[in-house]
């Protein structure tokens, strides 16, 4: 009688065993699918906004060709809001020293007009506002009050730059402005990482405080701002030789 129920006993174990082994294994089959099908989600939605990145930039270059090969009032109004557009990017860029990406997710309403500051929202989504002058000012002004209009579409919503399309500006075509319009002016390969730096390093050959640079450009490590006070530095050796009597 013992010797059954000490069987039946050890029976029981090993089929509650096999149930939570059965049941672990399940559930490991399951967190593995939803971390492969959460993986799939990701790689669609990251080529769907390069198939829309790379569509917006297509469509760019096909308007500036067909800006340069005719002569039609439509056309010629597109290429006009895209030139005012452009101007725009690029003073805004250079006035504040705004990453790409901060530069692409700005909203109309980021921008005070009356203050002359734009909201940003940087790396880790920390806000921050940045001070712009009057050349960015009026080249704002002009996109709101006669490019922008021409490029609105109903999936506009109240994104600040529109493609050509009349989506949100994506960051492949700012920099291939920034290229495109250094190129023009006879410059080297231009990024707008370049005029980031270039707002830096201005600031600070102006006379203007390390730690007020750091908040502008939105850096979380003083460190990182430093490395801008090198070239300055290089400038005010470049001077001294040039000038000193004793150099």
């Amino acid at each position: 009688m013992e010797s059954e129920k000490r069987s039946q006993a050890g029976a029981e174990k090993e089929t509650q065993a096999q149930t939570e082994e059965g049941s672990q294994e399940r559930a490991e089959k399951e967190t593995q699918a939803q971390a492969e099908e959460g993986s799939q989600e990701r790689a669609e939605k990251e080529t769907q906004a390069q198939a829309e990145e790379g569509s917006q930039e297509r469509a760019e270059k096909e308007t500036g060709k067909g800006a340069e090969e005719t002569t039609g009032s439509e056309d010629s109004a597109l290429g006009n809001a895209l030139a005012i557009r452009d101007r725009a990017v690029l003073e805004l860029l250079y006035a504040t020293g705004i990453r790409v990406s901060e530069l692409c997710n700005l909203n109309r309403a980021d921008v005070d007009h009356a203050r002359q500051v734009v909201r940003v929202f940087g790396k880790g989504a920390k806000e921050r506002a940045v001070p712009f002058g009057n050349p960015a000012r009026r080249a704002l002004d002009d996109w709101l009050r006669l490019g922008r209009p021409e490029l609105a579409a109903r999936g506009s919503r109240d994104a600040l730059f529109l493609g050509v399309k009349g989506g949100r500006l994506q960051p492949t075509v700012v920099r291939r402005v920034v290229a495109r319009a250094a190129q023009a002016a006879g410059l080297p390969h231009t990024s707008p990482h370049d005029l980031r730096h270039s707002a830096a390093t201005h600031l600070l050959d102006g006379g203007a405080d390390l730690r007020a640079v750091q908040e502008l450009l939105g850096h979380s490590s003083l460190s990182s701002t430093q490395i801008y006070t090198h070239v300055s530095t290089e400038r005010l050796r470049a001077a001294f030789n040039q000038a000193h009597p004793r150099a």
